[in-house]
């Protein structure tokens, strides 16, 4: 992806326009079928990676918070559960995760 975004960006020094044009993309790169393409390849790389990655990037954190709490023989409640998925999720800039009451029961 961002092979395809610095390709597509890249300015001539001289005149200041794009080098190469939408026909070179498309004929470097072949899985690239429509403009759309680079919008959404831009947002995915403005937001550092898909959502569902931040989710499952979140779950296996709070997974590893769990187990050594309990290692530690800890107690660990719900609450705990949500500070660290919250705790995360801020980390990793995902900003309208809740780390609701149904995601600890799927937790």
């Amino acid at each position: 992806m961002i092979k395809v975004i610095n390709f597509y960006d890249e300015i001539d020094d001289r005149t200041n326009k794009r080098k190469h044009t939408w026909k070179s993309v498309q004929h470097r790169f072949k899985r690239v079928l429509d403009k759309s393409y680079i919008r959404r390849f831009k947002k995915y790389i403005e937001q550092h990676g898909a959502k569902r990655n931040k989710f499952n990037e979140i779950e296996a954190h709070v997974f590893d918070m769990f187990e050594n709490a309990r290692e530690n023989y800890l107690p660990v409640h719900d609450l705990d559960l949500r500070r660290w998925a919250l705790q995360k999720a801020k980390e990793i800039s995902l900003g309208d995760f809740s780390a609701s009451a149904h995601w600890v029961l799927m937790f």
